[in-house]
């Protein structure tokens, strides 16, 4: 039987075997400074909503590549330097939303059986089905052709997605990333 853990955080510590295990918190005691200057101490929060089997939870070496995929990840994104990322998110959605964005991002954005461009183009459909969110679309879309999609596939990706998600959120999407699309080559003249 596994043996698993109601929690509600949990700070990640490398033990003598080198496994992580599970710590009960209520906060975060560590901060932008400690995960940048000590990261052989670091401290990782990882927030988990459910019961997580005690062997899902990641090495303290993991966890300390995963944030770093995570920032490395939102630094492209936003296109800003890795050290201003932390601030950037917690200026935008606070520290704990910041947190879990840049641990689960670092999860996400990997180059593994789907390729970097797949992932920007499903993120684009899934904001633009979402609709609402036309302020996370944008930089999207600047990363979608970082990550080689083209600006016809954006276009025709918006719409197919007319038929599955209805034509207003389609509409919208499509206006989003041909607007981004003429500041972009704006930038570039």
């Amino acid at each position: 039987m596994r043996a698993s853990i109601r929690l509600s955080c949990a700070f990640v510590k490398g033990t003598d075997d080198g496994l992580a295990a599970p710590l009960r918190c209520r906060r975060p005691a560590w901060t932008a400074a400690a995960v940048s200057s000590s990261r052989g101490l670091l401290l990782l929060l990882w927030r988990l909503s459910s019961v997580v089997s005690t062997r899902a939870v990641e090495s303290r070496a993991g966890m300390v590549d995963r944030w770093e995929r995570g920032i490395a990840a939102y630094a492209s994104q936003f296109a800003i330097p890795e050290a201003d990322v932390w601030d950037h998110l917690c200026a935008l959605v606070g520290e704990r939303m910041a947190e879990e964005a840049i641990v689960t991002a670092g999860a996400a954005w990997v180059d593994d059986c789907l390729s970097l461009r797949d992932r920007s183009l499903i993120v684009l459909a899934a904001l633009i089905a979402q609709g609402g969110v036309e302020a996370r679309l944008r930089p999207h879309v600047r990363w979608a052709l970082e990550h080689r999609a083209t600006p016809d596939e954006l276009e025709a990706l918006a719409a197919l997605l007319a038929v599955y998600t209805g034509f207003p959120r389609a509409s919208v999407g499509i206006e989003v990333i041909r607007d981004e699309l003429t500041r972009l080559d704006a930038a570039n003249d």
